[in-house]
């Protein structure tokens, strides 16, 4: 998925004379990327960044709607024996707290101000800030699997 619009960087070349272009972009992965271009010309330099724009924009798969409940189930799926019994008890309790508090609703409207949300509920249920900090590490956690 492309994070960022591809831009252009002119390095000063090492006459003083000119420059040599790049496309710096953000890959699917979140790294940042540049991509020697090889030449001097700056409207040629500008076509490229827009060819490459719409290649990456073309490569880039939208993801569906997922309720979090599902996600939820995926991301038990996908981890399997990789974590220990207690530790999935634990993210078990503080997702389901989460969709108790903010609904089964797709994964990808999941916001911040949810979370501010979510925290202000474990606070109010008499959590110490310890757990409540505790459980949005789980999350964290668990949401880690969707941005990649």
């Amino acid at each position: 998925m492309l994070l960022a619009t591809p831009r252009l960087w002119g390095k000063p070349s090492y006459d003083g004379n000119g420059f040599t272009y790049y496309l710096l972009y953000t890959n699917e992965n979140g790294h940042r990327r540049q991509k020697s271009l090889g030449h001097h010309d700056k409207k040629k330099a500008e076509k490229q960044r827009v060819a490459f724009e719409v290649k990456l924009r073309d490569g880039a798969t939208e993801t569906e709607s997922v309720p979090l409940s599902d996600f939820w189930d995926d991301w038990k799926k996908s981890t399997g024996g990789q974590i220990r019994e207690s530790t999935r008890i634990k993210y078990e309790t503080a997702m389901t707290q989460l969709i108790e508090t903010v609904g089964d609703i797709d994964f990808k409207k999941v916001r911040h101000r949810l979370g501010e949300q979510f925290l202000q509920i474990c606070r109010d249920d008499g959590n110490t800030p310890a757990t409540v900090a505790k459980k949005i590490r789980e999350l964290k956690s668990i949401f880690q699997l969707a941005v990649q």
